[in-house]
């Protein structure tokens, strides 16, 4: 692959040379390969076809997962996040010890490696927000809650030009196999970045009591600027942020 230089950009395919526009810029590359018929039926391909399945099953995971938290991403995630969260999941299918090359998936173990996930690696979560909170999921009674002690909203948060921020949490049950979720968002009110203190706060979201599904949680920050009384999320793409703070699966 290879960048395009000079005042014109293309676009399509010229020859063997596909012209198009990536999160890198307007890139070019040579077509070329084996045809798709080998692929699917060649023995000497055997490992492309394995490779290609988990490739699949990782991207419909990572695309559940940001299903399931699509409500808190519009303005909290950057420009690479479903090829690093689809990588992920290639790397939780590979951890996989008990499913044959290429049959390989999720299991409940290999889940608590999307612990820790940044949906916005502009926004780190413990860069933007620098106080303390515990993160709780209640298996039994199906409640994910986040709670955030009384602080200062100078010293807790760094402020990107925003009057006030709002903190967000996200909870949800997946099933990696019938690709389905149950999931929640709960928010708090809108903190006054001027204010001398603010909370504490207590966020719940309630998914199945009792579920044997992976669990997840995530929390964030979202920015917001009052303009004449009213107020509008900053949409810069390096302000809010979102993580995966918390993840429990039945293990064994």
């Amino acid at each position: 692959m290879a960048r395009q230089s000079g005042i014109i950009k293309l676009k399509g395919g010229v020859g063997d040379l596909s012209f198009y526009k990536s999160v890198d810029g307007f890139v070019v590359r040579r077509k070329g390969g084996p045809d798709g018929y080998r692929i699917k039926n060649a023995p000497q391909f055997a490992r492309t076809r394995e490779n290609n399945s988990e490739f699949a099953r990782a991207s419909r995971a990572g695309k559940l997962l940001r299903s399931a938290f699509q409500a808190l991403l519009r303005n909290s995630a950057d420009g690479r996040m479903t090829s690093r969260l689809t990588q992920l999941m290639l790397k939780a299918i590979k951890d996989d010890r008990v499913g044959e090359r290429g049959q390989r998936g999720l299991t409940d173990e290999t889940t608590m490696l999307v612990k820790g996930f940044e949906f916005n690696i502009n926004a780190p979560v413990d860069r933007i927000f620098r106080m303390p909170f515990i993160s709780g999921i209640d298996r039994v009674a199906g409640k994910l809650t986040v709670t955030f002690p009384q602080f200062v909203p100078a010293e807790a948060l760094v402020l990107p030009g925003a009057s006030h921020c709002r903190l967000v949490v996200g909870g949800a049950e997946i099933d990696f196999c019938e690709m389905r979720f149950v999931a929640g968002v709960s928010k708090s009110v809108d903190v006054d970045l001027a204010a001398p203190k603010q909370g504490p706060f207590v966020l719940n979201v309630d998914v199945t009591a009792g579920s044997l599904l992976p669990m997840f949680l995530v929390f964030g920050v979202t920015f917001l600027q009052e303009v004449n009384g009213q107020l509008y999320p900053l949409q810069n793409g390096g302000s809010s942020g979102l993580r995966v703070i918390n993840v429990d699966a039945v293990v064994g």
